[in-house]
């Protein structure tokens, strides 16, 4: 049996919309009362995260009882993946969450990860692996998978 690998299938800026983004400040400071220059700074932090949400789509091949999602990651972040799910063999459908990982040796998983560094790897449960270039989210996982934002 060969060792398990992972292959990052592809690395997708998040392109907010100005519905996602006032999404985000209502979910973050709504309800705040804000100065004019305390809104400025929010604003911009909201912008400053929803810039660097990469969505990450992931194979890997011989899955073991290593894999977990929570392996996920870089290196001296606390960021973990979020919204992950399972997608079909050729990612045009979702076929599980995180808490239903599928039994199959191979997984096509695809995850937001906020603060990402596209320079930096991703730590998977099998070693790390160097992300590509950031490229747009393809139609396919924007709409299998929309971003939403956190608190």
């Amino acid at each position: 049996m060969s060792s398990p690998n992972t292959q990052i299938l592809g690395a997708y800026r998040l392109a907010p919309d100005p519905d996602l983004f006032a999404q985000a400040m209502d979910l973050k400071y709504g309800g705040v009362a804000l100065s004019n220059d305390e809104r400025r700074l929010a604003e911009e932090r909201v912008r400053t995260e929803l810039a660097r949400v990469v969505l990450i789509e992931v194979l890997i091949n011989g899955r073991d009882e290593r894999f977990s999602v929570d392996d996920f990651g870089q290196t001296g972040s606390d960021q973990a993946p979020y919204g992950e799910v399972f997608l079909s063999a050729d990612g045009r459908v979702v076929i599980a969450d995180a808490y239903e990982v599928p039994a199959d040796s191979t997984l096509r998983i695809a995850f937001y990860l906020h603060y990402t560094d596209p320079e930096r790897e991703l730590n998977t449960s099998y070693g790390a692996v160097k992300l590509p270039p950031v490229q747009s989210i393809p139609r396919r996982l924007a709409e299998l998978m929309p971003y939403e934002p956190v608190t």
